[in-house]
């Protein structure tokens, strides 16, 4: 019976400290929090300077992650424990660049 308990505390321990994933959103952060905090990154700043205004939205479905949309850009900046951990740009849509993202939307057409 033992044996048997070890893989089951073991997955919940896991699944606790979020080894499979998880959105690591804080349920008491609004989105307009979220947003914030990504709007001081790098990478938005460049993007707004590029673009202008964009809708912004949370997406808590997976990573959190935060989009930023112009009519043919698309930023998205992931975050954890309240900080921009990583991004991405899509520009002109369809076509993702990773990397120095700041560098790539001042690249983009």
């Amino acid at each position: 019976m033992t044996s048997r308990l070890g893989p089951i505390f073991l997955a919940t321990l896991l699944t606790g400290c979020r080894a499979f994933g998880g959105s690591g959103a804080d349920p008491n952060e609004s989105d307009a929090g979220y947003i914030g905090i990504a709007r001081n990154a790098p990478q938005v700043q460049a993007f707004y300077a590029r673009y202008g205004g964009a809708a912004e939205s949370v997406d808590r479905s997976g990573r959190l992650a935060v989009d930023f949309r112009a009519s043919t850009a698309r930023l998205r900046v992931f975050i954890e424990n309240s900080r921009v951990v990583d991004a991405f740009v899509e520009c002109p849509i369809g076509t993702v660049r990773t990397g120095d993202v700041v560098a790539a939307i001042r690249a983009c057409p």
